[in-house]
């Protein structure tokens, strides 16, 4: 029984004691679940039993005494609602494999097991064994049997062969044949190491007694233990730290354990029952950094204080000013070592970046107290001139959310002769975190303007560097935000500041004895794009009786700068940032669209909806292949302009994904455009193209090609699509975005459609048999003019849909990249126009839509119609216009007499079966005159024809 399964409460052991003396047969789970061990409780005779556990789950409390979420996690690891996950061993026989291969060169990613490079080389290493093994374990004949095989890597150290490249791999070898034995597996081993082409001579060792303990998890509802892979005879500790709340937060381990063999032969590994250690609990996180400080000063270990103090910082935000404080101890003392190694400075900004989560106040109230901000700032300057860089490496940069900083070591005839720039470019939101992807370090003879840069500084020494060393140290900090520059002057508050800082701070500094002459510029996106009266500022120590504070005498503003970047011109090394005045109206550049841009955004959806959904319903349209084109088209401007109305003002990654859509649909747009014209170049041809599944295969096309541009574009920078105005599409900024992204593809597409416009005029004026539209019927005579014309109008019609789809592109370009109402006035009037034409030209004006829908409406008989009708209407029977249909020259040789015949329709009637052309019946004269009356009755009330019906089969010999 585990004791941290029991419970504590005196009541309940009382209770316990009351329900065994009434009870004849039962158990102390049934009382408690989490126990595991059945315990008899029939008389008073076992409370002596009871007693003993109370004493001895008191002792265990006190073990475990501290933050009840670590009681939890050990009490809770043997419930049954825990779940232990240990390494894989499929068969009973198990060997320990140890290889050691040359030419696998070892990597800092193959102690952790959890990384998917160290699983991706099991695998690997585990496929290659088992496959060249298992043949050669085989037994011969008459053996039936099949013996199974697996291999499991459990850990990879650096090469126990003296190479500095190799790596040795602890592999559990497990078979389903108790028969095989050490012996049988060494020379098998060898010959695999022989014969293997991607491990070549990998020198191996085998073991019938496993000496590890595999690695195993125990997940509960509090947490997990995790107990790595341990050799036999040693103590271990879960990877799980005390948490924060705890008075050994991120020292101490939850549990210890201990590796022990088996006495049964053939002695494997097998773990220990562990122990719960007590993590105590803390007060107030000012105590535990003050004693962080004392411990660095009684000669802890100063990298484990600095982890513990950020691991603190990183879970809290209660610190007061005496916090503050203790921090600024930590890190002048850091300050105070002669040499610092690149492992201390990135635990110290990774401090101060958990650190500059902290409260705003805070800091200025602690600056007033005890000088925290400043004395941080100069211990941080101190930190980055005694850091040693390894090796011969020259240059350095750790990058943390709140805070990035980079070394750089130049020697003293290159520093005059370059520029060295420092600093951010734009993130994925207004004041994102910092991340390595947008830090850049740069050196160059010209100076490197980035286009999407947020927050840059730029050196160059004009001077002679004094230093006591062949090279110069050029040290640059990023910070995420001013909180450790505030001002602490007692007539300037929050309250009645005007101007405030507007864009992120960059230190940049150089270690010499005399401060050098340098040229510095200094290049910032405000935070807010709607600001006004934007100033420089560099931070002067000076002021403020030494607390310091933003001066703008030493920094000018540069006019010559975009308007979305702020260009300063400063004379000394410090740290630089904009302020801007707090106006409400700045605070526009957050605002919405225009109104005029939802309305007319929700119009086209429900015109482009109302389009696709006519193309939807009858199957007539559904079956024709322009009508499936453009009811695709539509869907897609559709979604267009429904992801652009409700997302437009998106922040974050999800403006990303919303500016990354509508890029999507623009392209696809287009691209059905295309498919349009070329469909339309098909119908030219004298024998059009025989295409199964056309739709399919085209819609992979369309919908494929704009994906690739988007993911370009997302892996170049996401950033691309956050406008300057901080709305969602394609930024302006850099412009060869735009140009690559958006104007080249379409610009191919134009391109595209012109050559299939041409290929198509020249199919038709060369082929007077060539239809334009082969779904389309064409009127008994028409001429080539005619075609050609229809081809025209349909080339008109989808001339009309590009140029909106363009002219949205182009409006919707400059509405999101401008804040200028104008635009977004003539993108919302665009929109509804859009709606319109395409109701009107596609559903309307279209000769095969509208001819379908009057058949569908009763106004006119389709081609299967049942109804008698005439070659020629009844209204013109009555007028006499051309009612009588033209005769053959053969057929007027023998009967010079005009006579009615029956329409197409009877084509499909009884009579079909006796071979005969509708056209070679006559009427009889009893229902020609039938016909003209019904036909002058049509034509009177209101002029639309009702054909006569036809009742009894027509008299083929009746003369006229």
């Amino acid at each position: 029984m585990r004791t941290s399964d029991l419970p504590y409460s005196p009541s309940l052991l009382l209770h316990f004691i009351k329900e065994c003396c009434h009870c004849h047969r039962g158990t102390i789970s049934s009382f408690y679940p989490n126990m595991r061990h059945q315990l008899s409780c029939c008389c008073v005779r076992q409370t002596w039993l009871i007693l003993l556990i109370f004493v001895t789950c008191t002792i265990a409390q006190n073990i475990t005494e501290g933050d009840d979420g670590v009681v939890r996690v050990c009490a809770l690891s043997s419930d049954q609602s825990a779940t232990i996950v240990t390494t894989e061993v499929n068969y009973e026989n198990i060997f320990l494999m140890t290889a050691s291969i040359g030419n696998l060169e070892y990597n800092l990613r193959f102690a952790n097991p959890d990384d998917q490079l160290f699983k991706s080389t099991a695998t690997a290493f585990e496929n290659e064994i088992v496959s060249q093994l298992s043949p050669l374990i085989q037994k011969p004949p008459p053996s039936s049997g099949t013996v199974l095989l697996d291999a499991s890597v459990i850990l990879m150290s650096p090469s126990q062969l003296g190479q500095s490249t190799g790596t040795t791999l602890e592999c559990i070898l497990s078979t389903n044949d108790k028969s095989i034995t050490e012996s049988f597996l060494s020379p098998q081993l060898r010959t695999v190491a022989i014969t293997s082409s991607v491990y070549p001579g990998f020198v191996s060792s085998v073991s019938n007694s496993v000496s590890y303990c595999l690695r195993e998890v125990i997940m509960t509802h509090f947490g997990s233990l995790t107990w790595p892979v341990t050799l036999v005879g040693t103590d271990t500790r879960t990877e799980e730290l005390c948490p924060v709340g705890t008075k050994y937060v991120g020292e101490r381990s939850l549990g210890q354990r201990s590796c022990r063999r088996s006495p049964v032969p053939p002695g494997h590994a097998q773990w220990a029952p562990y122990i719960c250690l007590d993590c105590g609990k803390i007060i107030l996180v000012d105590d535990s950094l003050l004693a962080i400080y004392d411990t660095l000063q009684n000669g802890s270990i100063v990298l484990d204080g600095v982890d513990r103090a950020g691991i603190i910082l990183n879970e809290v935000e209660d610190i007061t000013e005496s916090g503050m404080d203790s921090v600024a101890l930590i890190l002048e003392y850091v300050a105070g070592l002669n040499v610092i190694s690149t492992q201390l400075l990135d635990a110290v900004l990774r401090l101060l970046s958990n650190l500059l989560q902290q409260d705003t106040e805070i800091f200025r109230l602690a600056e007033k107290q005890s000088s925290s901000s400043t004395r941080i700032v100069q211990s941080l300057r101190t930190i980055l001139e005694n850091t040693a860089l390894a090796g011969s490496a020259v240059e350095y940069v750790s990058v943390h959310q709140n805070i990035a900083a980079s070394l750089l070591d130049i020697q003293q005839p290159q520093i005059q002769d370059e520029w060295i720039s420092f600093g951010s470019v734009v993130g994925p939101i207004v004041d994102a975190p910092l991340t390595e992807g947008s830090i850049g370090l740069f050196t160059g003879r010209t100076l490197l303007l980035l286009p999407n840069s947020e927050a840059y500084v730029h050196i160059k020494v004009e001077g002679p560097v004094i230093t006591d060393s062949t090279n110069v140290r050029t040290m640059f900090v990023i910070y995420h935000n001013g909180k450790l520059f505030q001002s602490v002057n007692a007539n300037v508050t929050t309250t009645t500041r005007t101007s405030t800082i507007n864009g992120r701070v960059v230190t940049a500094d150089i270690r010499a004895t005399q401060s050098p002459q340098v040229t510095v510029i200094t290049r910032f996106k405000p935070l807010d794009p709607q600001v006004t009266n934007v100033g420089c500022r560099s931070w002067d120590q000076s002021l403020n009786n030494g607390h310091g504070d933003w001066s703008a005498l030493t920094c000018m503003l540069n006019s010559t700068e975009t308007i979305n970047r702020v260009k300063c011109h400063c004379d000394q090394l410090a740290a630089f940032t904009i302020f801007a005045d707090s106006d409400d109206s700045g605070t526009a550049g957050a605002k919405g669209v225009n109104v005029i841009v939802r309305v007319g955004a929700v119009i086209c959806i429900i015109c482009l909806l109302a389009a696709a959904i006519l193309f939807l319903i009858f199957k007539e349209f559904r079956s024709r292949r322009e009508l499936q084109i453009l009811c695709c088209l539509f869907l897609t401007l559709a979604a267009f302009y429904l992801i652009l109305t409700v997302g437009i003002d998106q922040r974050g990654a999800g403006c990303i994904i919303v500016g990354s859509l509508l890029h999507y649909c623009l392209l696809a747009a287009v691209g059905w455009m295309g498919i349009a014209w070329v469909h339309l170049y098909d119908l030219s041809r004298r024998k059009p193209w025989v295409i199964t599944w056309f739709m399919v295969k085209v819609s992979g096309v369309v919908w494929g090609f704009p994906f690739l541009f988007v993911i370009i574009t997302v892996a170049v920078n996401p950033n691309h699509y956050i406008t300057p105005t901080q709305r969602c599409f394609l930024s302006s900024d850099p412009i060869y975005n735009l140009i690559l992204t958006v104007i080249l593809p379409i610009l191919a597409m134009l391109i595209a459609m012109g050559v299939a416009f041409g290929f198509t005029a020249r199919n038709v004026i060369l082929n007077d048999e060539a239809k334009p539209n082969i779904e389309e019927e064409e009127e008994e005579g028409a001429k080539a003019a005619s075609k050609f014309w229809k081809l025209w109008k349909l080339y008109i019609f989808y001339s009309t849909a590009i140029v909106v789809i363009i002219l949205t592109l182009v409006f919707v370009i400059i509405m999101v990249n401008s804040s200028s109402d104008g635009a977004e006035y003539i993108f919302g009037l665009l929109a509804i126009v859009k709606g319109i034409l395409i109701i009107v030209i596609f559903c309307i004006y279209h000769r095969g839509v509208r001819d379908t829908l009057k058949i569908k409406l009763g106004y006119m008989n389709g081609p299967d119609s049942t109804k008698f009708q005439p070659y020629w209407s009844a209204s013109k029977w009555k007028s006499g216009q051309g009612v009588l249909p033209e005769n053959d020259v053969e057929e007027e040789e023998d009967n010079n007499t005009k006579k009615l015949y029956l329409d197409n329709t009877q084509a499909s009637g009884t009579l079909t079966n006796q071979r005969f052309k509708p056209n070679s019946v006559p009427l009889s004269s009893m229902e020609m005159q039938r016909m003209g009356q019904n036909g002058v009755s049509s034509h009177v009330n209101g002029g639309m024809v009702v054909e006569a019906d036809f009742h009894t089969p027509p008299d083929a010999d009746a003369s006229v």
